[in-house]
């Protein structure tokens, strides 16, 4: 199947690479040592990238990840917007599956928040917040340099994200209560509910945790979300936590 696949007709490589996919979804051991078959060339069209990178991920080992991740880390930059975000994905799901390379991929995570392109910097702080679910012992490198690209990132997902972080590790992260600031002050040009949902969530977790500075802030973010109906479900969840605070307090 290897021989086939790089036998220069395309349909038949093609075949064979969704063939394999489909193997190391069961056996993902057995292509283990034949990883650097499917590294991406340049001319690859992305629909092979794409099933390559999908290879490449299950075929990963603590002996192999290493080189997986520095390799696919280089695709995270192809102008194929489908290709760069698999590629992240990818690390990330490295990252995830074999707990030893865990440091090694947020590390590189980490430097694909200084890359200037938007959907890499989002695709990536959503593995790092998967990373942390995952490996907890990976969160002082993460903590301490994600909370700055609040006011920069524009994609739900990644707030989301990036919200769920302030507030778990808000008890350590000083300026957390400040980050959510800007949020809850322009929560009615918020126009993503997932986001509203995650925000409401994330100021009432980290009131437990900081309650003297998000009292006020607490406060305020309740009132727009039940004055605002447009977002049925987000009303709701606002009016439910009121009345678990409201319950509590007596």
């Amino acid at each position: 199947m290897l021989t086939l696949m790089t036998g220069g007709i395309f349909e038949q490589g093609f075949a064979c690479l969704k063939h394999i996919a489909l193997l190391v979804q069961r056996e993902p051991l057995v292509f283990a040592a034949e990883y650097k078959h499917f590294y991406c060339r340049y001319n690859d069209p992305s629909c092979v990238k794409l099933l390559k990178l999908e290879i490449l991920t299950a075929t990963a080992t603590p002996a192999n990840c290493a080189e997986v991740v520095e390799e696919v880390a280089e695709y995270v930059t192809d102008p194929d917007t489908a290709v760069a975000r698999a590629a992240v994905s990818s690390i990330g799901k490295v990252g995830v599956k074999v707990g030893e390379c865990a440091s090694l991929v947020v590390e590189q995570l980490m430097k694909f928040l200084e890359v200037d392109i938007d959907y890499v910097s989002s695709e990536s702080i959503v593995w790092l917040a998967t990373l942390l679910r995952k490996c907890p012992t990976v969160s002082d490198r993460i903590i301490n340099g994600v909370g700055s690209f609040l006011r920069s990132i524009d994609e739900p997902d990644a707030k989301v994200a990036l919200l769920w972080m302030l507030s778990e590790y808000g008890h350590v992260i000083p300026e957390a209560p400040y980050l959510i600031e800007p949020l809850i002050e322009g929560y009615d040009e918020e126009q993503s509910s997932i986001v509203r949902l995650e925000l409401l969530a994330s100021s009432i977790r980290l009131f437990f945790r900081r309650p003297a500075e998000m009292q006020m802030m607490l406060g305020k973010l309740l009132k727009a979300a039940i004055d605002d109906t447009s977002m049925i479900d987000v009303h709701d969840r606002a009016m439910f936590y009121y009345r678990l605070l409201e319950y509590a307090a007596r």
